[in-house]
Parts: structure tokens; C-alpha cells; sequence
């Protein structure tokens, strides 16, 4: 049984009492296997609030080796909805990540984040499931490649976090066009200027080389431009 004092709630959702008997509800639910998946990737799989189409679930295993548990990558998605955070690192935007909500972590069983739910589809989605039609008519590819090169650089400049893992299922275009950066299972913060932090090393030896995340930027643009011209984008629309 999940109690409320079991969940760490983000300090802003402190006040809305019944939502956090609703997330109680949910996480309910999800143990017993009812509801919808959104989505998976490589740290665990998100689904649906029953009666909240604002926020989601995430569910990481704990016997996960690697990877960040649920309270860090709240911490990461804390920071980059932080709106004074993000100015401070000449982000302007206000939809970077999700907002996160709350986390549960357990010493058994699966761990839960709770968090907002971003209305649109990954760029893996919009290749892969063909999903051309969903995108704003006035999608500019241009804008939206600058857009997120620009926060990725200031993100990893400025607030010192490397996602790690942004490839282009973990870049969503929201209902705006715009584009969202999800799944901070991987990310981390250097504390010192000389790490590499694209190169991890376990207790047990075993060295980690992650992608740089600008490399895997200009690859989804790639990816999304060869998708778009194929589809007539460029024909009708000001690159």
C-alpha cells in the first residue's frame, strides 16, 4: 500500500490536496496493471492518470543498474522548469522539460515519477508512425532545430546538465511546434570543470561513453529533414 508521506512532492504542488489524493489513486492502479502506456524508453515506461490529462507516470525499476533513480531526475526536470533558472542561463522559454510533480521511491518494487504531461509526439513518433499530419501548419524545422540547439548549449553551458541520452525519441514537438527535451534518466551535473561528463566509470571499472548532446541534435536533424523534404515540407513552407 503507497501512503501519502511515501511520495516526494515538488515544494509548488504542496497546496492542491486533492491532486495528491488523485496521484495516490493512480500509482494505485498502476501496481495493478490499470492503465494506458504512453510511451517506453530506455529507463522505464510512462502512462496515463485515469482522471488527470495533465500528468503522467513514469515507472523506472530499481533494479536497474545505472542511470539516475527518480528523486535525481525530478531534481534535473526541478531545475529546467525553473523559470529563474533558465533566464539566469539565457534560456527564454518556459516549456523546456516536463514539470514534475512528485517521486516514490521504494527498496521494493518499481519506482514512480509523477510529472506533467506534454501534449504532442516524440520526432521518433513523427517518422515512425508517420505522424506528418499532427504537426502545426505553420511547423517551422528551421526554428525548431535552432530552438533546441540554443537550449541544449545554454543548458549544458549555463546550468551544467548533460542530458546524455537525446536522441530523437527524448525530443518531443509540443502542440506549439516547439520543442520539449523528456527522459533525464541518464543526465548528469559535473562537479568539476575537468570531467568529462560524456565518460562514466562504475564502482566496478566499467567505463560508459555517452553521446554528446549536440551530436545527437544535428543527427535527428538530420533524421527530420530527409522525413520533411520527402514529405513536401520544404515546398510549401519559408525554411
Amino acid at each position: 500500500m503507497i501512503e501519502y508521506g511515501d511520495l516526494q512532492w515538488r515544494e509548488s504542488e504542496n497546496k492542491d490536496n486533492a491532486f495528491h489524493v488523485e496521484i495516490l489513486k493512480q500509482l494505485e492502479m498502476v501496481e495493478r496493471g490499470e492503465n494506458i502506456k504512453l510511451g517506453f524508453g530506455k529507463t522505464g515506461s510512462v502512462h496515463t492518470t485515469e482522471s488527470r490529462s495533465n500528468a503522467c507516470l513514469k515507472i523506472v525499476s530499481n533494479k536497474n543498474v545505472g542511470g539516475n533513480d527518480v528523486g535525481a531526475e525530478m531534481g534535473f526536470l526541478d531545475t529546467l522548469s525553473d523559470t529563474d533558472k533558465l533566464r539566469s542561463a539565457g534560456i527564454r522559454r518556459e516549456m523546456v522539460v516536463p514539470k514534475p510533480i512528485a517521486c516514490l521511491k521504494r527498496s521494493v518494487g518499481n519506482d514512480y515519477l509523477v510529472m506533467e504531461t506534454i501534449n504532442g509526439f516524440t520526432l521518433r513518433d513523427l517518422v515512425n508512425f508517420d505522424l506528418y499530419h499532427l504537426l502545426p501548419n505553420n511547423f517551422d524545422y528551421k526554428h525548431f532545430f535552432t530552438e533546441l540547439n540554443e537550449i541544449v548549449k545554454k543548458m549544458n553551458e549555463g546550468l551544467n546538465i548533460y542530458h546524455r541520452d537525446l536522441s530523437e525519441g527524448n525530443v518531443m514537438v509540443d502542440e506549439n511546434g516547439q520543442p520539449v527535451i523528456i527522459d533525464f534518466g541518464d543526465a548528469c551535473s559535473p562537479h568539476l570543470k575537468s570531467e568529462d561528463p560524456y565518460r562514466q566509470e562504475s564502482s566496478n571499472g566499467k567505463v560508459t561513453i555517452f553521446t554528446n548532446d549536440l551530436v545527437n541534435v544535428q543527427a535527428s536533424q538530420r533524421l527530420i529533414g530527409k522525413y520533411l523534404k520527402d514529405k513536401g515540407h520544404f515546398n510549401k513552407s519559408v525554411i
